[in-house]
């Protein structure tokens, strides 16, 4: 392993544990690493560990065969930079935890704000991730959150310190919204074993800095979601894309991956399908746009179901306002339809109208809305808001 930036000095490889006992100091971080990175290694009993630094003639190499057994000389090779080389025993186990190590660094250094190379690849990193979500800096503790979309009360929550995985916690955030992240804050320390993160002060104001990202990621994602809904309302009037809603809806991931396979093989099959005027770019992208949304839909519906009570109470909190007002409902021409119109329709009826179909004809001027029941969660979700107070305008259209 090789690593730029400020070298490590002949007194730091002297004693290369004397970071565990010093008092705090702005360079006692740097020498604490080394000796917590120097025990983990000799726990996979190497034959020797080789650590070079330094510069010209300041320039020492430590090799450490055992806990107690280490010797500091001058590096008589021409070299820059810090230079961690780990001797293993040879044979079929010691190739097996190679790659075991290989993988740890891969696994453990994804949100590093640097390039960090394995074997003279760069590891693939989600420091920004491309997905839906938010990026934030706070506090000098940076990180992403986005949205989680299997069905768990709790945010796997990826806690690094100097873009390094100490632990991934179980967190329950806002109102137990479902969310997948990280947070960087080089200020993490880490516990007794030095294997977690320790539950103090900083450990608690990252907590409560996640909450309030996580309320940042809620109203982005509403912004976005009301930007694209009223389109994918529009679509939905097409029966084939009806159906693609409603297989997302009832089958979850496996519908998008079953259309992935499907589109993959029409890729392959681009310029035959070209010939009968088939554009596989175009249908990619409008498949990926109705999961996209049926996925959000989803995520904003199970949020508001634990989240929200009366409007009255929850417009004081913006995101419980948003919420509120989010589009995750249909009505029968298409239009987005939210919770609060839901809840205002009940108000002024006494009722909620529904439909199993969608309507074919313009709507009348000043005409009641009714909401467009495509799946089985629609209904679920009408009956929680509503209960017994859903009336099916086929059945009784008065």
């Amino acid at each position: 392993m090789r690593f730029d930036g400020q070298p490590f000095s002949r007194l730091d490889l002297a004693s290369p544990y004397a970071g565990l006992f010093e008092e705090e100091s702005e360079d006692r971080p740097r020498r604490k690493h080394l000796a917590l990175g120097l025990l983990s290694l000799l726990r996979g009993k190497p034959v020797e560990i080789a650590l070079a630094s330094g510069q010209g003639a300041e320039r020492h190499i430590l090799r450490v065969a055992s806990l107690g057994r280490e010797n500091l000389a001058i590096c008589r090779e021409p070299d820059e930079g810090t230079v961690l080389r780990v001797s293993l025993r040879t044979g079929f186990s010691s190739r097996n935890r190679i790659r075991s190590y290989l993988s740890h660094v891969r696994a453990c250094c994804q949100a590093c704000p640097i390039p960090v190379r394995v074997d003279g690849r760069e590891i693939p990193r989600t420091y920004r991730p491309e997905d839906q979500g938010v990026y934030f800096e706070e506090d000098e503790a940076y990180g992403w959150l986005g949205m989680r979309h299997e069905f768990s009360p709790l945010s796997p929550i990826a806690f690094y310190a100097c873009g390094t995985l100490s632990e991934i916690i179980q967190l329950d955030l806002f109102h137990g919204a479902r969310i997948r992240g990280y947070i960087n804050d080089d200020r993490l320390a880490l516990d007794a074993s030095q294997s977690g993160v320790a539950r103090n002060t900083r450990y608690g104001t990252l907590v409560e800095i996640l909450n309030r990202q996580a309320q940042g990621l809620i109203l982005a994602t509403i912004e976005a979601h009301s930007q694209s809904f009223p389109q994918t309302g529009r679509l939905l009037l097409e029966p084939a894309a009806a159906r693609i809603w409603q297989e997302r809806f009832q089958h979850g991931i496996a519908a998008e991956t079953a259309w992935g396979r499907k589109l993959r093989r029409l890729k392959m099959a681009g310029p035959i399908a070209a010939l009968f005027g088939y554009d596989v770019a175009r249908r990619a992208e409008f498949i990926s746009r109705i999961h996209k949304d049926a996925r959000t839909t989803l995520w904003l519906r199970a949020l508001s179901s634990n989240s929200l009570s009366a409007y009255d109470k929850d417009r004081t909190d913006p995101a419980l306002k948003a919420l509120w007002e989010a589009p995750v409902f249909f009505g029968t021409f298409g239009e987005s339809i939210s919770r609060l119109d839901i809840a205002n329709m009940n108000h002024r009826l006494g009722y909620v109208r529904y439909s199993l179909r969608p309507s074919r004809k313009p709507a009348a001027a000043g005409s009641t809305r009714t909401l467009w029941v495509l799946t089985g969660n629609d209904k679920h979700c009408l009956a929680d808001l509503c209960g017994n107070k859903l009336r099916d305008v086929l059945l009784d259209p008065t």
